[in-house]
């Protein structure tokens, strides 16, 4: 019987930003961050089947979490700078605009990538560290949605969202919140 591939997209652990921050950089993730990031890490240590690796994007914010799970978890970590966040214009701005296409190309680049990890690694439990935007895009590509449509998930910090793949064909997806890691 064929083994499943599940995938597990979860966002990084909160960062310290005050009412009226202006996002820019690369911050390292709060004291919140690093307690979400724990709790999760918990929840992955109690699944039946492990979670064989983790791939991450360079960022402080992502890698950061995704090392305080794989410490836990004793699991390989992986940075990939093809995993870096890109700009929400892919799923707000026309195709005529040319930030939608500077953004197209990093979400092709992190998408191709996703493609290729989960055919070499077909039939474990993967974890992917990201962001907002490229969970966004996986999405988009996996589930063969728009970019407006996709644009409309919501991914909260350290929100998981489980993809099961059988044969590499997408046979369900489910989101959820980082104290049901199931």
């Amino acid at each position: 019987m064929e083994k499943p591939t599940i995938v597990y997209l979860m966002r990084h652990g909160s960062i310290t930003l005050k009412p009226g921050d202006i996002f820019c950089g690369n911050p390292e993730i709060s004291k919140e961050g690093i307690e979400e990031s724990k709790k999760v890490a918990k929840g992955f240590e109690k699944l039946e089947k492990k979670i064989s690796v983790i791939y991450t994007s360079t960022l402080k914010r992502a890698h950061q979490t995704a090392e305080i799970i794989g410490n836990t978890l004793k699991v390989e970590v992986i940075k990939i700078r093809e995993f870096e966040e890109f700009e929400k214009a892919l799923f707000e701005k026309s195709k005529f605009n040319l930030e939608f296409w500077k953004n197209y190309l990093k979400y092709d680049e992190a998408k191709q990538l996703f493609e290729k990890i989960i055919k070499k690694r077909e039939g474990e439990n993967i974890l992917f560290v990201l962001h907002g935007n490229v969970i966004k895009g996986i999405l988009k590509s996996k589930m063969k949605i728009s970019f407006k449509k996709a644009g409309k998930f919501r991914s909260d910090n350290c929100g998981i969202t489980k993809l099961i793949f059988l044969k590499n064909k997408l046979k369900m997806v489910k989101s959820f919140n980082s104290s049901q890691v199931n």
